[in-house]
């Protein structure tokens, strides 16, 4: 009869995979992900157990634990949609745009966020897959050592992309419990059972002998410092591609947060990069609400610096209450109320110009009156008083004429020299003949709006120099190009311009109030004109594609584009996906290429496979050549019957390498007894050989002849041949990968 699996090992697994579990705290806000978090790490190896101690087939066990996954997820967000605990078709059609949201917030928020839904479902499904890799890999192919490496992967990249909270206490729990599964399956003999196949019986030593323990406890640590060596590789290439890892912040937030003096700097990253891929995304995720008695551009960021590759902004920042403007005498002020449900990040929402805000402790880059928060802006709520623009007379255009006298306006001036001729020449034919420079911020804007451009999301381009060219080229874009195209354009015929981001109005869900969506992230151009000031124009055409000003008859204007008003949409949503952010990529989940060209998340999620492929091809090239070296030592032995102890060596390291336990209490001559009546005469007979062979070189008083030396040798190559001949292409790489008898260290002679 079969031996029970000793119920320690499991459970010791399953604490492996609950530390990782805990590890979310570094991602996410609060308690509320525990129990969902918690279940899911769970539930594979309690199913994993009952299925084996049931001798059910592995088919029932995934169906099982699929099960268990499917209902986690649903108790995690479609709680709302269950009839008496059961999920129904509700259910189903709401785990989808959850999960779309989900991997949403991934993409674009900064840690730590709160638990939404579709955040919830993601790691529930990441915890999940873990746990049930590991408890396969350790209880039903017997890989013990090889079940580590899934929950120490994810606990190092929630490590690299999460906050610093809870490092050292997590860490020093996860190496603790790592610590205590080694010696549980280590004692419990799974180090040392036979790999032919699930649930065999197991074969060789008693559990408790000196012996095997010894020999396990050296795998343990060489094993482990491989695994670990993996995984601090792996941290370390996916810290590389955290954005903020290496170059400046473009914002250093240096002031006194919750924790005291001295907690280091807020980096903001540029929040025009992945702007396609935010928009592209086809759920609508809230993100945050608003109360105003106008509608205006909720703006994020002036990005006032073009490199040529994107636009960007560097500036010192001053605390609000110094850096923010005095509302103008007799100017009109808007007071607008902020409740963030899914926006996260430090770019603080504010129509344009802010004047004042309630957000304790936050800056404001003066020159672009970008106003940084101290924390992360997920579930805050704060006010900010406007003042907004009004009409400007004919006189008052006309005088615009006259240039900036400012030398830091001078700067907004500036265009890389390698700056496309042809993109020149195109605004000089728009403008030439335009009597100031509200006329020519006029006619480029009509330039765009006035029928040749297409609004299209789909082209991958960038706001960088060539994309620009290929843009006018095209004529087909969204608001990046738009809005790029235009203030580079402005700037190379002498008017100073910038990038503003931020979202359109959003809709009107309730007397003053409106609901923005992912779907409202938008770009538009700022010009700075003489007695007017900063002024924004809107090159975008109208239209209800994300990223487009509505243009619904009988809507509300509002205060962004001065030259071509704006509608609002009057009609609420039916309803919101879980919240998510879309305004920035932020500088802890998507790193931030220098040009744009490739979604910045891309390379964090490829570089994870890619340390694994590389990983694995050099410890697969490792262990191929240490055999061969071994091999080719052994062959050529110093006289024939070091060469026949080299055979026997060899062979007995096949037969282990293969899942066959060689007893180290048995003779040769023994264990090719017990082969005969074991296994086939294909293995049976080459064994005999040679341990006829090594028995003569032990015994004999008489150097052996060469002859000795090649008939063992002839014997290893037919017992290779059978064994390799006996399993599939699979079974036979894995035996030949089998790194346990390179690290053994054998008192057998020839070893």
């Amino acid at each position: 009869m079969e031996p029970r699996e000793p119920l320690v090992a499991p459970l010791a697994l399953a604490g492996l995979s609950a530390v990782t579990a805990l590890s979310f705290a570094r991602v996410f806000t609060g308690t509320s992900f525990l129990a969902p978090a918690l279940a899911a790490a769970l539930l594979p190896h309690a199913v994993g157990l009952l299925s084996r101690r049931a001798r059910w087939p592995v088919a029932a066990n995934a169906l099982l634990s699929i099960l268990s996954l499917f209902l986690v997820a649903a108790w995690t967000v479609g709680h709302q949609t269950l009839v008496y605990g059961i999920p129904t078709m509700a259910t189903m059609q709401r785990i989808r745009p959850d999960l779309q949201g989900g991997w949403l917030l991934f993409r674009t928020a900064v840690a730590p966020v709160r638990p939404t839904d579709g955040a919830l479902l993601l790691g529930v499904i990441a915890l999940w897959a873990v746990a049930q890799v590991a408890d396969e890999l350790a209880f039903r192919m017997q890989r013990a050592l090889t079940a580590l490496i899934p929950s120490l992967t994810l606990f190092a990249i929630v490590a690299a992309i999460g906050t610093s909270d809870h490092r050292v206490a997590l860490t020093v729990a996860y190496a603790a419990v790592a610590l205590v599964y080694l010696l549980v399956v280590n004692w419990a003999g799974v180090l040392d059972r036979a790999t032919g196949g699930a649930d065999q019986p197991a074969q060789g030593p008693p559990l408790g002998s000196n012996a095997a323990s010894a020999r396990g406890a050296r795998r343990d640590l060489r094993a482990g410092a491989l695994i670990g060596a993996l995984a601090i590789g792996l941290g370390t290439v996916a810290g590389a591609f955290v954005p903020g890892a290496s170059g400046a912040a473009l914002v250093k937030y240096n002031g006194i947060s919750s924790r005291g003096r001295g907690a280091g700097d807020v980096t903001v990253s540029n929040p025009i990069v992945g702007f396609g891929d935010k928009l592209r995304t086809p759920i609508p995720v809230e993100v945050f609400t608003v109360r105003s008695k106008e509608p205006l551009y909720w703006r994020l960021a002036g990005l006032d610096q073009f490199n040529g590759n994107q636009w960007t902004f560097a500036d010192t920042q001053s605390p609000a209450s110094e850096g923010l403007p005095t509302a103008a005498p007799g100017s009109t002020t808007v007071r607008q109320e902020y409740n963030v449900t899914g926006l996260s990040g430090f770019l603080v929402p504010a129509g344009f110009t802010p004047v004042k805000t309630s957000l304790g402790g936050a800056v404001v880059a003066p020159r672009t009156l970008t106003i940084v928060a101290r924390e992360t802006l997920s579930g805050s709520r704060y006010t900010i008083d406007s003042q907004v623009p009004h009409a400007p007379t004919r006189a008052e255009k006309a005088a615009t004429g006259v240039p900036a006298s400012d030398p830091k306006i001078r700067d907004d001036l500036a265009l890389p020299s390698d700056f496309p001729a042809s993109v020149r020449r195109t605004a000089h034919e728009i403008t030439d003949g335009q009597g100031n420079a509200w006329d020519k911020a006029q006619a480029l804007e009509n330039y765009f709006t006035g029928g040749a451009f297409t609004y299209d999301l789909q082209p991958a381009l960038d706001d960088s120099s060539r994309a620009i060219a290929e843009f006018l080229r095209d004529k087909r874009g969204f608001c990046q190009q738009f809005a790029a195209a235009f203030a580079a354009m402005a700037r190379s015929v002498g008017i100073p311009a910038r990038v503003a981001v931020g979202f359109t109005y959003g809709t009107l869900i309730g007397p003053n109030t409106y609901q923005v969506t992912s779907q409202q992230l938008h770009a538009w151009p700022e010009v700075w004109l003489s007695g007017l000031g900063w002024t924004a124009f809107e090159p975008t055409p109208k239209g209800d594609e994300p990223g487009q000003t509505p243009n619904s008859p009988g809507a509300q204007t509002g205060q962004a584009p001065v030259g071509t008003q704006a509608p609002v949409t009057t009609a609420a949503t039916g309803g919101s996906a879980a919240p998510a952010t879309t305004a920035a990529a932020p500088t802890t989940l998507a790193p931030e290429p220098s040009d744009g060209s490739t979604p910045a998340w891309v390379w964090a999620v490829a570089a994870i496979p890619v340390a694994l492929a590389v990983g694995a091809a050099g410890f697969a090239m490792a262990v191929t050549l240490a055999k061969r070296r071994r091999e080719r030592r052994r062959r050529a032995g110093p006289d024939p019957g070091d060469a026949v102890a080299g055979a026997w060596a060899e062979a007995v390291d096949r037969l282990e390498e293969s899942g066959r336990v060689v007893r180290p209490d048995l003779t040769p001559l023994e264990l090719a007894g017990e082969a005969t009546t074991r296994e086939p005469e294909d293995l049976s007979a080459p064994l005999r050989v040679l341990a006829e062979s090594y028995t003569v070189v032990s015994c004999s008083p008489r150097r052996p002849g060469a002859e000795l030396a090649t008939r063992a040798w002839g014997a290893v190559d037919d017992l290779g041949r059978y064994l390799d001949g006996s399993v599939g292409p699979a079974t036979r790489w894995r035996h030949r990968l089998d790194p346990r008898t390179i690290w053994r260290r054998r008192t057998r002679p020839g070893s």
